[in-house]
């Protein structure tokens, strides 16, 4: 009888995962994890109790063993890809591989090189419009204000003299079914003409849910299955009508009779 009871109540408890903790563990596919800015996802493909939807501030994904299991979207990174001399930008270009949600912060400098500059004001302006993604620029342009504000413009740049900018970027949303593509936002300093390259690259969708693929197409073959009772994406059994449980162990038809 015991025994019964504490099966009924694991089978409970495996039915009602949307009431779990927090809100990210109640979220129960990749994609649904990767579109709220607070969540990541971890899959751990030798396991099928390790996989989910766990909260950014609460876990420290990118610690997890990399031999086990991996981490998506993985941690924002940026990469310098043009940073030549004698240049008015510097540096000139950047890859950006940005998490959904979370802002990216990254110094850039402006400095006039031709000697009819002189001294004069300098603005920076952005081709990029579009609700989804959140540019910023933050300066003290060089000393003039006791702290960095939020400002695209420094007034009294001198020629041959340097001031930096803070670029803030953040994408707020995916579009519905948006492919993953690289986008490139140029920034251009006025009126110098001189122009940065961002080159973004944001995580909209999970491979592992992918359609056409099984599992995940980078992990290796020997994923643990479902008991022949699910379907195993990203790393969590999804169980067919009738049984519960991580591996689908449970059949909650004889249980709840």
């Amino acid at each position: 009888m015991w025994n019964k009871i504490a099966i009924t109540l694991l089978v409970l408890t495996k039915l009602k995962q949307v009431h779990c903790i927090d809100d990210c563990s109640s979220l129960r596919t990749c994609q649904q994890c990767m579109h709220a800015p607070s969540c990541g996802w971890y899959l751990q493909y030798r396991s099928v109790n390790g996989s989910g939807c766990f909260k950014k501030d609460r876990l420290d994904l990118e610690r997890r063993d990399a031999t086990k299991g991996y981490v998506h979207p993985p941690k924002s990174s940026l990469y310098v890809i043009s940073s030549r001399g004698n240049e008015e930008f510097a540096p000139q270009a950047v890859f950006l591989n940005l998490r959904l949600g979370e802002t990216f912060a990254f110094p850039i400098t402006f400095k006039p090189q031709r000697p009819s500059w002189g001294k004069r004001a300098v603005e920076l302006q952005h081709n990029y419009h579009k609700p989804r993604i959140k540019l910023a620029f933050f300066s003290d342009c060089g000393g003039q204000h006791e702290e960095a504000i939020e400002t695209s413009k420094c007034d009294n740049v001198e020629f041959g003299k340097s001031v930096e900018f803070v670029v803030k970027v953040q994408q707020v949303v995916c579009a519905k079914r948006q492919p993953e593509k690289i986008k490139t936002v140029e920034i251009s300093a006025a009126p110098s003409g001189a122009t940065f390259r961002l080159n973004l690259y944001v995580h909209c969708n999970c491979p592992c849910e992918m359609e056409g693929t099984k599992g995940n197409p980078e992990l290796p073959e020997e994923v643990p299955g479902c008991r022949g009772r699910g379907e195993f994406v990203c790393g969590v059994c999804y169980c067919n009508e009738g049984w519960a449980g991580d591996s689908c162990e449970i059949n909650t038809t004889n249980v709840m009779t």
